[in-house]
């Protein structure tokens, strides 16, 4: 491992990560590497590749925040895939963007994680909630931010293998052939496991939201 690529993963992930964790919304991406990034990256270069690094930092971090239970795990897996993208960088293309490559390098990483601590797949979508119109409606807001609390305790509550494929296929965007390569299974597979969650997930925030009219 190298040990310069170690440091730099560890101090950019470590000195941004509450930031991006608390104002990152759902559809930003991160700015994809110039090609000559890129291609330095793969070459070795270390300025390059800490370049790549900041390119995909937050968004590397969100998604294994959304895939573990802990921001410590998810801090500790973004790191891991940094080190494995520098160790498999020869695999990179200029002429591909990066993001879908490290993506399945992160999915693994948390497969990796979840064998090893035997912990249940959790969403922290609290953390991250569909924007909202920026304009001063406070009530519409705050009902914003509600549904947004019980949509992840409610997916808290799914089988792993449906939370998965839905944070993958719902949130993430990808194609269910897409999510089914990522998790190792069929699309058929894949299909269930999202049509069974989503049901699951109506029953769930349909019950949420009935016992909070109750309360109020």
């Amino acid at each position: 491992m190298h040990e310069p690529v170690a440091m730099a993963a560890m101090g950019v992930l470590t000195s941004r990560a509450t930031r991006a964790e608390r104002d990152r919304p759902l559809e930003q991406h991160d700015l994809e590497p110039t090609r000559q990034v890129v291609d330095l990256a793969r070459r070795g270069n270390l300025e390059a590749f800490d370049t790549l690094i900041r390119c995909h930092q937050d968004r590397a971090v969100t998604l294994a925040r959304r895939l573990v239970s802990q921001r410590e795990p998810a801090l500790d897996i973004a790191q891991e895939a940094f080190l494995r993208l520098w160790k498999s960088r020869k695999r990179l293309s200029p002429e591909k963007p990066t993001w879908p490559y490290l993506r399945k390098i992160i999915v693994n990483a948390c497969r990796d994680h979840w064998r090893r601590s035997s912990r249940v797949i959790t969403s922290d979508l609290d953390d991250h909630p569909e924007p909202v119109d920026c304009s001063p409606e406070p009530d519409r807001q705050a009902l914003a931010a509600e549904a947004g609390a019980i949509l992840a305790a409610c997916l808290e509550q799914l089988p792993d293998r449906e939370r998965m494929a839905i944070i993958l296929r719902d949130v993430e965007g990808l194609e269910t052939k897409h999510v089914a390569k990522l998790l190792g299974t069929t699309a058929t597979t894949v299909r269930t496991q999202i049509s069974r969650g989503r049901v699951r997930l109506r029953t769930l925030m349909n019950s949420a939201s009935a016992a909070r009219n109750q309360e109020s």
